[in-house]
């Protein structure tokens, strides 16, 4: 997990709220496999299931509980256990069952035989989560029966099923050079988050990144804070800010944007009434809730894909007062996204008056930039060709001008055919670091 320098006397917010969540997730191992039924007159057995596997020993098994977390499209290991009782000395049959349809679970090894005198019996159980199960904010109940000769116990165990993503959204899959555009950072399916970690990796040959802005999720306009009545919600900062704390954001936050690797960082933990007395970011289902926006701009003079791509990421909830992290690819699906920066288009027209042959012309070639959103100018040079292999240009290049703000550039060569008939022009365009080139149609110069 990569962390980020702190500024000031403020240590990792995203470290204390892991290792918070290991001590409390420690604690409650420990109570769960030591609790076992003590000894009673009759023989019975006691169903386990839980995080782990038979090949570790059960005090490094994870207990599950009602904020146990699986992604749909996934699988997982569980461990079933039996603890025999009162003498008990007999084959168990198991059986996995489902409330939701989707979800299997399968046991390699579905007979186990717990008995008194003993070691544990245990056996793994391994989850499949369809892609297409159903996401609730609220945990499903699974079971495992075990069945012997005589007894039949049932264990009922809880588990959230989420479709948790944190994806990329650019404004346009395509954008024009030169241009600057913007990608939101958004979450689905996840509910009361309290902080985050996040970097968003980027071709930076192609584009680079001008700032970053947490959203306005937390107070409103009007909410008055501390005294402080919020007159503007949001929290913007430039490239390579301090750590800022404003009351109206909600958060405390610092990030970085570095260019020359091709990485913006930003983490963030929310502070005050989002933390102790609401939750401010739901976002139930397939709704996506933005929690940050980087501008990006187009490079000079490059074109291509630009690949985006989430890393380093954590997501923390809060669940009553025990913050729980959640890391990708277990705790959320990623959703990378690519943007294809293009160059604007461009099109080319000669044009030549006619000349009796032997005589001097003026061959004009006209270059316009001819894509949507306002115009650049387009500069350069243009080849210009005859098929007559004895004619002769003046040049056979010139440079095109034009005034600012104009769609078009023209440039002028002279051009002298000397001989009569008909002698096909073309003026080629070659391109700039904005515009694409392109060739003009057959002008076809009649010289008497």
């Amino acid at each position: 997990m990569e962390t980020f320098p702190q500024k000031k006397n403020r240590k990792g917010l995203i470290a204390a709220i892991i290792i918070i969540a290991v001590i409390v997730g420690g604690i409650s191992s420990y109570v769960l496999l030591n609790g076992r039924s003590q000894a009673t007159d009759q023989p019975d057995f006691k169903l386990i299931v839980a995080i782990g596997s038979p090949g570790i020993p059960p005090s490094q098994w994870t207990p599950l509980t009602d904020t146990t977390t699986l992604l749909n499209g996934t699988s997982t290991n569980l461990v079933v256990a039996a603890n025999a009782t009162g003498g008990f000395n007999d084959l168990v049959q198991l059986k996995f069952g489902s409330p939701v349809s989707g979800v299997t679970g399968d046991l390699p090894r579905s007979i186990i035989h717990p008995c008194s005198q003993c070691q544990l019996s245990a056996v793994t159980l391994t989850l499949k989560i369809a892609p297409s199960v159903p996401a609730q904010k609220a945990a499903y109940n699974f079971n495992v029966t075990g069945t012997s000769s005589s007894i039949n116990r049932t264990q009922t165990f809880p588990l959230r099923i989420r479709s948790s993503t944190l994806s990329i959204a650019p404004s346009s899959p395509q954008v024009l050079k030169p241009s600057t555009f913007q990608v939101g950072i958004g979450i689905s399916d996840f509910y009361n988050l309290q902080a985050f970690q996040i970097s968003l990796d980027f071709n930076q040959t192609i584009v680079r990144a001008v700032n970053d802005t947490l959203a306005p999720i937390f107070y409103p306009t009007g909410t008055n804070v501390n005294g402080t009545v919020c007159t503007e919600a949001g929290f913007s900062s430039p490239c390579s800010c301090d750590s800022i704390l404003t009351p109206c954001d909600g958060f405390i936050a610092e990030n970085s944007l570095n260019n020359t690797i091709g990485k913006v960082s930003i983490v963030a933990t929310l502070i005050g009434r989002c933390l102790i007395t609401a939750p401010c970011v739901d976002s139930p289902g397939i709704q996506v809730f933005t929690i940050a926006n980087v501008t990006f701009a187009t490079n000079t003079p490059w074109a291509g894909i630009a690949s985006f791509k989430l890393t380093n990421a954590i997501l923390t909830d809060l669940e009553g007062q025990l913050p729980i992290p959640f890391f990708a690819p277990s705790g959320f699906h990623l959703a990378p996204q690519n943007v294809t920066v293009a160059y604007r288009a461009s099109r080319t027209l000669v044009s030549c008056p006619s000349v009796p042959h032997g005589t001097m012309t003026s061959c004009t070639a006209i270059v316009t930039d001819i894509s949507p959103g306002p115009v650049v100018t387009p500069s350069g040079s243009v080849a210009f060709a005859s098929n007559s292999t004895t004619s002769s240009f003046s040049s056979t290049t010139c440079t095109i001008a034009g005034s600012g703000g104009s769609a078009s550039a023209t440039c002028s060569v002279n051009y002298t055919p000397d001989l009569a008939g008909t002698h096909v022009i073309t003026a080629t365009y070659v391109g700039d670091s904005v515009h694409s080139g392109s060739k003009s149609p057959n002008f076809n110069l009649i010289a008497t």
